[in-house]
């Protein structure tokens, strides 16, 4: 049995992950799919995500944060 992580109010915290990479990698995409968000991710190879945001799978029990490309920094 794997313990939970328990954050500042004492509740259990979701599995929190993080998408990296070059911008046009597909991070908003694999986003969207997990998710069911629409319009986050684009077809060119600039930049849509202009600012890390946090979002829910599906079922609830992950936390995405999709983050800028980081060959745009």
């Amino acid at each position: 049995m794997r313990a939970a992580a328990i954050n500042m109010s004492g509740t259990p915290q979701k599995p929190y992950i993080i998408l990296l990479g070059d911008t046009g990698s597909g991070k908003s995409t694999l986003l969207e799919k997990l998710t069911g968000t629409k319009g986050k991710s684009s077809v060119s190879s600039l930049s849509y995500t202009d600012h890390a945001e946090v979002y829910e799978t599906f079922d609830e029990k992950l936390q995405i944060c999709d983050t800028p490309g980081s060959n745009g920094m």
